[in-house]
């Protein structure tokens, strides 16, 4: 069995311009996914945050989106619409720890 544990969300207000410009805050929540394999857990942090692909440096998987003032993944018209100037985005990183754990028995 394995269990993902988020361990960091940073969100940082990006401007097309000048790049991230906002104060950096973490989001601040619990957030675990399981399962009977390694690449079975990638795979559902993956699918849940919208990431293409996990990242993994100092024992951390990582990945970043960008998302609207919602918290929801910002789509191609929200880009469009942020290079005009008319929409808010923020980057977001998004870290989790990673562990095989085995069931205790007596």
């Amino acid at each position: 069995m394995y269990i993902a544990k988020l361990n960091y969300c940073h969100a940082e207000e990006d401007s097309y311009k000048e790049g991230c410009i906002g104060k950096l805050f973490e989001k601040t929540y619990t957030m675990e996914f399981t399962s009977d394999s390694l690449e079975g857990v990638k795979e559902k942090i993956k699918e849940f945050h919208g990431f293409e692909e996990l990242e993994c440096e100092d024992d951390i998987y990582r990945s970043a989106i960008h998302e609207d003032e919602g918290g929801m993944r910002a789509t191609e018209e929200d880009f469009e619409l942020w290079k005009k100037g008319k929409r808010r985005l923020f980057y977001v990183e998004t870290g989790y720890k990673i562990y095989k754990c085995e069931q205790v028995t007596e």
